[in-house]
């Protein structure tokens, strides 16, 4: 959204962010296909970037694949609760997400996305090392790899759905905030001080 667009009703907000993580799905160059996460560790907040995978408006779910070894994986094991951060700088509009999240390892959905993935993003799953592992130089210049069949084992489908939105757009003319909480059979918004 430029700044001589129009920004959008309240009640197209929604319809709005959900229209623009879907394209990020699809499009390579969308700074909202990595967006930063963030899982609560046992120091405090734990964040990172990763890439969208899924969308799907109608279930209001959001999906990123992670190594099922990490870091990342553990603290969501403890506390299934993902939150979001999506920043686009060309057009200055950032929407956070936060929501409920499922593991699924080794089961239809994260056999479904596993079909799906390109080999090169399969070859991840191959190393041997759980993910923060200390490294040798040699090592890490040509990383070992397992064979094919163990990469499915450590491949781990995060899948939240979402239960707040809360979208921000910086704007010259003045900031617009609304924060949109889903309470079935529908989103609700509120215009909020920026």
């Amino acid at each position: 959204m430029s700044p001589s667009q129009e920004i959008p009703a309240l009640d197209a907000l929604p319809e709005h962010c959900w229209r623009r993580l879907t394209r990020a799905v699809d499009d390579r160059s969308d700074p909202w296909r990595t967006p930063a996460v963030g899982t609560r560790s046992e120091t405090g907040a734990s964040l990172r970037t990763v890439v969208l995978r899924s969308v799907s408006s109608d279930l209001r779910e959001l999906l990123l694949h992670t190594d099922a070894r990490s870091t990342k994986a553990g603290e969501l094991d403890r506390t299934p609760w993902l939150s979001w951060l999506f920043w686009d700088p060309n057009d200055q509009e950032q929407l956070r997400c936060e929501g409920a999240v499922t593991l699924h390892r080794e089961d239809a959905l994260a056999a479904s996305q596993w079909r799906d993935l390109p080999a090169h993003s399969r070859a991840n799953y191959r190393m041997p090392d759980t993910p923060g592992t200390p490294l040798d130089e040699a090592t890490a210049r040509t990383p070992r790899m397992d064979d094919a069949d163990s990469a499915f084992t450590r491949f781990l489908v995060v899948r939240c759905q979402v239960e707040t939105l809360d979208w921000l757009l910086l704007d010259r003319r003045g900031h617009r905030r609304a924060r949109m909480s889903w309470s079935a059979p529908r989103w609700h918004a509120d215009w909020v001080a920026p």
